[in-house]
């Protein structure tokens, strides 16, 4: 598959080695395309890899997943150019400049406002829930790490779903876009705990239905 990558920071390089792995065509994005951290991150992604402008990973990706600082998102989604048709994966979480939490939307989210922004694309609202360093066949000592999908379009999520299964997730539908309303929350919930409270980025959240009885 085709994937445009739009921003090559700790989660967007993640992804950018994980799925170029997988054998997918990658193009990742950044401000300056050939600095030498851009260098040094398409030698370790290894051939499937490409750096570009936001224009150009946008026009290559059948999928485009969006790892943009929440502030400057969208003017990054307005610097893609035509996106009638893409699905584009929603990778950020609206979070405050000062770090002090997430912004607020009045009947609205992160996802939502990006939908807007991106006219004619089919927004699917996931890979937000964890840190970059567990993108990658995340390892929990019960079950299986959980990625939770949101987005109005069914056939846009099912081939998310595949995508985020692929990284080792247990991919679940929990319903339209409007569910970003709390998936985001829920991320704010994980950065809290990783890092304000310092227990680290190692976890990952699980579902577990309980046994019969119990």
């Amino acid at each position: 598959m085709k994937i445009g990558i739009i921003g090559a920071g700790m989660v967007g390089g993640a992804l950018t080695k994980a799925f170029a792995k997988r054998g997918h065509a990658v193009v990742v994005s950044s401000s300056d395309p050939s600095s030498e951290r851009m260098k040094a991150l398409i030698a370790d992604a290894g051939a499937n890899a490409h750096s570009g402008s936001n224009e150009k990973a946008a026009k290559h990706g059948d999928v485009i997943i969006l790892a943009t600082p929440w502030g400057a998102t969208k003017g990054i989604v307005q610097s893609m150019g035509e996106l009638s048709g893409k699905i584009v994966i929603d990778a950020t979480n609206p979070i405050k400049a000062d770090f002090s939490g997430l912004a607020s939307f009045e009947n609205s989210s992160g996802g939502e406002q990006v939908q807007a922004w991106a006219k004619g694309a089919h927004v699917v609202k996931t890979l937000n829930q964890i840190g970059f360093s567990l993108m990658d066949a995340p390892q929990v000592a019960v079950g299986e790490a959980i990625m939770f999908i949101a987005g109005d379009d069914e056939g846009a999520k099912a081939t998310v779903a595949k995508l985020v299964e692929s990284l080792g997730f247990k991919a679940e539908d929990c319903g339209g876009l409007a569910m970003s309303r709390s998936l985001e929350p829920l991320a704010w919930l994980w950065i809290n705990r990783a890092m304000m409270q310092q227990k680290g980025p190692t976890f990952a959240f699980v579902l577990s239905d309980a046994s019969p009885g119990a």
